[in-house]
């Protein structure tokens, strides 16, 4: 059996996700709050400069706390587990977002455009949306991991 060094030694993932859970959930929140407050769209570009912020910062502090890039798998199941905390998320502040900031009028006219969309079409959307967040996640996560490895190297050589 192969002995682990501690590059290989398995890393519990699970404080990262909430790192990355409050990182995007409060950055999400700050967009929501300068977009209903100042009347300022974001769209969709607003929710993938949060996600690529939060995904870099959780690179960053596993960087940090292990002192190593990713090993293994590591990236790829924490990209999987953001992306669905990110979907959680994202859900918690669309219904947050209607029922605090929709008037009964415009939250009518949501509710009927959701009953209209056919399911398969939805399916699709969500499954593609997902495909790209998730690689993104990845690639981000991977980008503040190397980077802050990097800066950690170069200080030890100074």
């Amino acid at each position: 059996m192969d002995k682990q060094t501690p590059e290989t030694t398995p890393v519990k993932l699970l404080p990262y996700l909430g790192a990355f859970s409050i990182w995007y959930m409060c950055a999400l929140l700050a967009l929501t709050g300068v977009s209903f407050g100042f009347g300022i769209g974001f769209g969709y570009l607003g929710n993938v400069a949060i996600l690529v912020i939060a995904a870099v910062m959780t690179g960053v502090r596993f960087a940090e706390d292990n002192r190593r890039e990713f090993a293994g798998a590591e990236k790829w199941k924490l990209g999987l587990l953001c992306l669905l905390a990110s979907h959680v998320l994202a859900m918690v502040n669309t219904a947050l977002v209607t029922l605090l900031f929709l008037d009964d009028a415009a939250r009518e006219n949501y509710f009927a455009r959701l009953d209209a969309m056919r399911l398969d079409v939805w399916a699709f959307s969500i499954l593609i949306v997902s495909f790209f967040y998730y690689i993104a996640l990845v690639l981000f996560i991977g980008v503040g991991a190397s980077n802050r490895v990097k800066k950690m190297r170069q200080g030890m050589e100074s």
